[in-house]
């Protein structure tokens, strides 16, 4: 809870995957987030909107109060659906052309950090290199 703003996990990986990752790699507990929505929570995954609705009925939050960063295709049109606005990072297996991330509010290569500038495809500028909160905050 940074600033005051609520953070979820919204994935279709299952709990167990997620927990090793973020605790092995990151060392980032789940009690990190406000709440988690996994594969176990739904009947059906991205693209479906129903990880990203089944997360709103639980947030209790405005959907016009809530971005969600994705990495994937299939994770932009869950949000979309969802009635989200979407920023989505660039990975390095999903080789579509950035024309089909049209419904997103930003497409970047990386969240970006000093030494590592973030380079911003679609949406506002970011004059720092890094997406923070003010940046965020634009969309």
């Amino acid at each position: 809870n940074l600033r005051g703003i609520k953070q979820w996990l919204v994935t279709t990986s299952a709990k167990s995957a997620v927990e090793s990752l973020l605790t092995y790699k990151n060392k980032i507990s789940l009690n990190s987030f406000e709440g988690i929505i996994t594969a176990e929570d739904c009947q059906r995954l991205k693209p479906d909107p129903q990880p990203y609705s089944l997360a709103l009925s639980k947030s209790l939050i405005n959907r016009q109060y809530v971005i969600s960063i994705e990495d994937s295709f299939q994770g932009l049109m869950s949000s979309v659906k969802a009635g989200l606005k979407c920023m989505v990072t660039r990975n390095s297996w999903d080789k579509r052309p950035i024309s089909d991330f049209t419904s997103a509010v930003s497409v970047v290569d990386q969240l970006g950090d000093p030494l590592s500038p973030c380079r911003i495809f679609k949406g506002p500028t970011c004059p720092n290199g890094q997406i923070t909160f003010e940046y965020l905050m634009s969309l």
